[in-house]
């Protein structure tokens, strides 16, 4: 029996609200939280929130610098098209 369940993916960073609004419009998402500190986003795989740290550092890879903290991994048809997609948010 488990003793838990997985709410969401949590993701620090310094602009809560412009995160969740890039991984809501690359997962057909919605905003279902929003404060100043903290948004959380329903995607069709789950739940992805974002939150505020301060002083945050965020990853650099593949440079060297700041290691890769976190990553999530998503299923696309082409990756040259999502990809042209993705940046286009």
């Amino acid at each position: 029996m488990a003793i838990a369940r997985l709410g969401a993916t949590s993701l620090d960073c310094d602009d809560p609200r412009a995160l969740a609004e890039f991984y809501a419009a690359l997962t057909d998402g919605e905003i279902i939280f929003a404060a100043d500190n903290f948004v959380a986003v329903r995607t069709p795989g789950g739940t992805i929130t974002t939150q505020r740290v301060d002083n945050h550092q965020p990853p650099t890879w593949p440079a060297p610098g700041v290691a890769k903290q976190v990553h999530l991994e998503f299923g696309v048809t082409s990756l040259e098209e999502a990809v042209a997609a993705a940046e286009g948010i």
